[in-house]
Order: structure tokens, then C-alpha cells, then sequence
């Protein structure tokens, strides 16, 4: 694809451009706004858009940049651009989306009816009896519910994935799934003696301490990446939004590894509060001035 830019030396504003008169060299003092103006004028006379691909300049191959003619620089594309590694979310998400739902789905799995032919004792007696099960449920559906309403908040400001986000999405992921099965082991050694409820207790706020590092890895790779961020939001205001979202929830679930070592039903219900504080905003990434 070869495109026309407009292009004007500022040293030389008033004079015209002649056929096939050089383009500035590494050693001009305006090259490098010479390749900001182009690369914007590529954007907006090319088919791509930001959101399409990512257009790269190789700032470190030979100055090959074209001719200037009456109407501009011409620039061959193919020689000066290239795609990089860099695509939409969309696939992302869906991935995202299928392994939280299996995750909140099994959850439903540890809870158990009482069986009709060893019934001691009333059914409600024994609804009541498995009362550690649900509260240990209705937690961990509450945090799983609240991790993918955060991940969906941060994928709004993600414009562009690139491999590093990927490996850092799957290792959120990777702790997420594992919630099901710390869930099922506090919910049956929550009231257990000789040290049980606190082993359980601590594997449940391990789980949660990786899933919550996990989380705040994810987030403070694309604050500190702004090209991965969507088009209109404020790198800034993202970047601000780090303490607030991951400092003090990893903070908080380091709190539960004591609490869990002090009393196990407390630190279940320390998990309950931290999610509430979740259910809140906690990014706000704000905008460009219009």
C-alpha cells in the first residue's frame, strides 16, 4: 500500500516541496516529529484504525522513508509498518467469562441433601446442621460474582491484548478455579477440632491471596501499559486506581491469613466483608478532556 502524506519542514515551511527531493534524515532535529505527523496522517488516510491493528514504525531500519513529491511523502507501508502482536479483547472475555461461570457453577456441588433413609432427626434440624456449607457458599459465589463484575470493569479499559496480558488473565484464572475446592474444604472442617478448621481456614485465604495477586498483577500491567488501553481513557487515572483496587485488597487478604490462624468462622466472615468492599467501584479510570 503506498499512501501520500502531507509533510512541510519546519525549517523550511514557506518553501514548496520538489520532486523527488529527499525525506529528513536520523540527524534532522524535526525527524522524530516528522514520524509522529506520519504515523497520524497513515491512521487517518489508511483503512487501519487503532482498534483494527496497531501500526509500528521501525525506527531502527534504514531511513527507506520514500520520496517528497507536490503533494506530500510517499510512503510505502509494507516497507515502513507492521502488525504487531497486539489484538481486540473479545476472545479474551469469552474465555474468561466460560471458566468463572464453571467456577461459580460447581460451587453448588458441596451442598448436599440429607438422605431420606438416615434422617435422625427433622429435616429442618438438618438443613439447619449444614449451615457452615451455605454461609461458605453464598461467600465464595459472592467473591466469584464480584471477580468477574471487576474483570469485566478492567476489560473496559483494555482496548488491545498482547501476550504478557494473556498469561497474566490465565493466572487469575488459574487460582479462580481453584476456589470450588477450597470452598468445599472450610465448609466441612469449618467447626473441626485439633487445628482442622484452621488448616482449612488458611488454605481458603491462600486461595484467595494468589487469586487476589492474580488480580492486581492483571490490572497493574495494563496501567503501566497504556498502549493496551482503549481509546478515550485516562492512563493516569488508571494508574491511580492501583492502590485502591490491588494494594489493599492483597493487604486485606494477608489480614485473613491471622484471622484464619485465630478462629475459622471469623475469617470466613472477613472474606464476606472484603467482597462487600468489592461490590463497590473501585476503579475509576476517568477520561480525556474532550
Amino acid at each position: 500500500m503506498i499512501v501520500t502524506v502531507p509533510y512541510q519542514d519546519h525549517a523550511d515551511q514557506s518553501a514548496a516541496a520538489g520532486a523527488g527531493s529527499a525525506v529528513p534524515r536520523r540527524s534532522d532535529p524535526h525527524y522524530e516529529f516528522f514520524a509522529d505527523v506520519q504515523l497520524e496522517h497513515i491512521r487517518r488516510l489508511s483503512h487501519f484504525t487503532p482498534l483494527e491493528c496497531q501500526m509500528s514504525w521501525h525506527r531502527h531500519s534504514p531511513p527507506r522513508l520514500g520520496s517528497r513529491y507536490p503533494g506530500g511523502i510517499q510512503l510505502h507501508m509494507d516497507d515502513q509498518y507492521h502488525r504487531v502482536a497486539k489484538s481486540e479483547t473479545g476472545r479474551t472475555e469469552a474465555f474468561s467469562d466460560g471458566v468463572l461461570a464453571i467456577a461459580v457453577t460447581l460451587l453448588v456441588l458441596d451442598l448436599h441433601v440429607p438422605s431420606l433413609n438416615a434422617l435422625q432427626e427433622p429435616l429442618a434440624v438438618a438443613l439447619a446442621h449444614e449451615w457452615p456449607a451455605y454461609a461458605a457458599y453464598v461467600t465464595s459465589f459472592l467473591i466469584i460474582g464480584i471477580i468477574w463484575v471487576n474483570h469485566h470493569a478492567v476489560f473496559e479499559l483494555v482496548g488491545r491484548v498482547d501476550r504478557s496480558v494473556l498469561f497474566l488473565n490465565l493466572l487469575l484464572l488459574m487460582s479462580v478455579v481453584a476456589i470450588p475446592f477450597a470452598t468445599a474444604l472450610l465448609s466441612e472442617y469449618l467447626l473441626a477440632g485439633n487445628g482442622n478448621a484452621r488448616s482449612a481456614a488458611l488454605v481458603y485465604s491462600a486461595v484467595m491471596l494468589a487469586m487476589s495477586f492474580g488480580f492486581a498483577t492483571l490490572y497493574s500491567y495494563v496501567a503501566l501499559h497504556p498502549v493496551l488501553l482503549a481509546d478515550g481513557v485516562d492512563p493516569g487515572a488508571v494508574r491511580g486506581s492501583m492502590v485502591r483496587f490491588s494494594a489493599v485488597g492483597i493487604a486485606l487478604y494477608v489480614m485473613t491469613l491471622g484471622i484464619a490462624v485465630a478462629n475459622a468462622p471469623a475469617c470466613l466472615v472477613a472474606h464476606f466483608v472484603i467482597a462487600i468492599y468489592y461490590c463497590f467501584q473501585q476503579i475509576r479510570p476517568g477520561s480525556h478532556a474532550a
